[in-house]
């Protein structure tokens, strides 16, 4: 049986070809060495400590991910003012958001103010990876982390049943309601109603959503080699990983 973090991991990489971050308050930074454990990156040291020094690109873009499990959630907002018959615990002056399952394991994934950072020159970086691999120190099934993809706020539900159900309240008096967003964690939600939810995160500090990775594979009779992390389709549509090694447990399209 596939673990929480499996389920997770897995969809969003088959999805957004990206690896995702969990548990999501993973305080997981650009630099960092470390390796899987069920699909959760954990960090045992940074490039610093080796006194490799690097310089960062700092997106100045900034977008939201709007991201649900295909045929598997329905998300309806509620306006203050108005009546809405899927929200029993929502009264008529309240606004909000209810979000409804139809399936187990059914992703929510919203965020706001969303950004990206990474490694400025990872073809400089190569060198220095391969130098700590015949030190011994980026070693098989370790990883260093090159990328990643933080944002201000965001909502992640995962469901337990296909009736999983969840009502999110808005506290906050931020005058329009036409901008009430479900990730934006200046509305303050309360959840008034919860049923059947495997996870429920409603975060008001920002944290890390993907992150990519680069390790260093030395096959036999072959010199060792700098490779990226990333996923792509096999036979029976089942997402491989390309070249890597890792604890990585993708997860196969039903």
């Amino acid at each position: 049986m596939k673990s929480l973090a499996e389920i997770y991991t897995g969809e969003l990489l088959r999805e957004q070809k990206y690896l995702a971050n969990w548990f999501p308050n993973n305080p997981i930074k650009l630099g960092d060495i470390g390796e899987f454990h069920d699909n959760c990156f954990v960090t045992k040291a940074n490039l610093n400590d080796y006194n490799i020094e690097f310089e960062k690109d700092e997106g100045d873009s900034v977008t939201d991910i709007n991201y649900s499990s295909s045929g598997g959630v329905t998300v309806t907002m509620k306006l203050s003012g108005k009546l809405l018959p899927v929200a029993a615990n929502l009264g008529e002056a309240d606004a909000g958001f209810v979000v409804e399952f139809s399936r187990e394991k059914a992703i929510v994934l919203k965020t706001k103010n969303t950004k990206v950072n990474r490694i400025k020159n990872q073809i400089k970086l190569e060198e220095k990876l391969l130098k700590l691999h015949k030190d011994n120190v980026l070693k098989k099934k370790r990883g260093v982390i090159t990328e990643v993809v933080y944002a201000d706020s965001a909502t992640i539900l995962i469901s337990n049943s296909k009736t999983a159900k969840i009502e999110l309240k808005a506290t906050a008096e931020l005058g329009k309601a036409a901008g009430l967003d479900i990730a934006d964690a200046a509305f303050d939600f309360a959840v008034p109603f919860r049923k059947d939810l495997a996870a429920e995160y409603v975060t008001h500090n920002g944290f890390i959503i993907f992150y990519r990775v680069l390790a260093v594979v030395d096959p036999w009779l072959n010199k060792p080699r700098v490779v990226t992390k990333d996923g792509y389709r096999g036979k029976e549509d089942e997402l491989k990983l390309q070249e890597v090694g890792f604890d990585f447990k993708p997860l196969k399209k039903e």
